[in-house]
């Protein structure tokens, strides 16, 4: 039975294809194979009808197209119609237009997926002449196709995803937020690998006080405003002796220094007076024991052991209260809280 031949502009087969009119027929077979590769059923699951359709027009074309006697028959029906409508025998443009991507697939999907049928179909296009050959396809083309082949649909379904988002017009802002998130993601890695990182970023995080000490100096002696007798953090407490302990004209200090956050630390004493006044405060604080000079690295943890390199003197001093201050810095310059223990002599 001898088949019917019929031009339908808006099913144009060199359209369908994605060639031109000029192609030979090596051409019509590799873009017949190029167009079963992407639209196949097997290779589409999640739109198996839509393939389903898009590859029954293929076949239909190249059914027609690889025959020279109904090519022939169908090149004379397309250059008639195209001779009616224009005087002048212009090539027309076919109206055909491959469908979109199903509406319910999101638009940065849609945008990648009408950007391969269209760079796919404008690669044939631009080939003239019998000789011509198509241009090489894109890189992202080409990752698209080859996770096809491997059956990674769902991989493929991303990567066309990024494709359509970085040809979107939100393109430069997505850049802005993938730059910004891979900052914030290497600053977590670097913190989370440097346990003393907050010493590189003096000030970002915390307030610097004014009196900051610099590791390298004496720690200030400034007196306070009172005292703090409640010792509450175990990594920083006098041991022995304890508050209201008698103490005799030498003594050792035991005590825990363990934050983990050690930079240094001061033992320091001041007299209270021979009568112990609610709120009272030493008229001036002495250092019993400082940081070594010159200091370029962290003090070394002490856990209940003696505080000071040799006891506490107080031969010569008048009787009455005395207190014991054990202050602590830490390694970015911020000092903990104080404890203070009053004894009596």
């Amino acid at each position: 039975m001898r088949r019917k031949i019929t031009y339908d502009p808006q099913r144009d087969y060199y359209a369908i294809l994605g060639i031109p009119p000029q192609a030979s027929a090596p051409r019509i077979r590799q873009a017949y194979r190029r167009c079963v590769r992407e639209i196949h059923p097997d290779l589409n699951p999640e739109r198996a009808s839509w393939a389903t359709q898009q590859l029954k027009l293929v076949n239909e074309a190249y059914q027609v197209l690889r025959e020279p006697a109904l090519r022939q028959q169908y090149d004379q029906l397309r250059e008639g119609r195209a001779t009616a409508r224009s005087p002048y025998r212009r090539r027309e443009s076919s109206a055909y237009r491959r469908p979109a991507a199903p509406p319910d697939r999101p638009w940065w999907q849609q945008a990648a997926e009408q950007t391969t049928r269209s760079g796919v179909s404008g690669a044939g296009m631009t080939a003239r002449g019998p000789h011509a050959t198509a241009p090489e396809q894109a890189l992202w083309l080409r990752v698209s196709v080859w996770l096809r082949r491997l059956h990674l649909g769902g991989l493929e379904a991303t990567w066309l995803t990024l494709v359509g988002l970085g040809r979107s017009p939100y393109a430069w802002l997505l850049g802005m937020l993938a730059a910004v998130l891979s900052l914030n993601v290497a600053f977590i890695v670097y913190a989370l690998l440097t346990p003393g990182w907050r010493a590189d970023f003096p000030g970002l995080f915390v307030r610097v006080q004014t009196h900051t000490p610099s590791p390298t100096l004496v720690l200030p002696t400034a007196t306070p405003d009172h005292l703090n007798q409640t010792c509450s953090d175990p990594a920083v407490v006098i041991t022995k002796p304890a508050s209201g302990d008698l103490v005799g004209d030498t003594f050792t200090v035991f005590g825990t220094v363990s934050p983990p956050t050690l930079w240094a630390y001061t033992l320091e004493i001041g007299y209270l007076g021979r009568i112990l006044v609610r709120g009272a405060l030493p008229a001036r604080w002495e250092v019993v024991r400082a940081p070594p000079p010159g200091q370029r690295d962290a003090e070394p943890p002490v856990t209940d052991a003696p505080l000071t390199a040799a006891p506490v003197d107080l031969t010569g001093r008048p009787d009455g209260y005395y207190v014991i201050r054990l202050r602590v810095v830490q390694r970015y310059g911020v000092e903990l809280p104080t404890c203070d223990v009053v004894v009596r002599r």
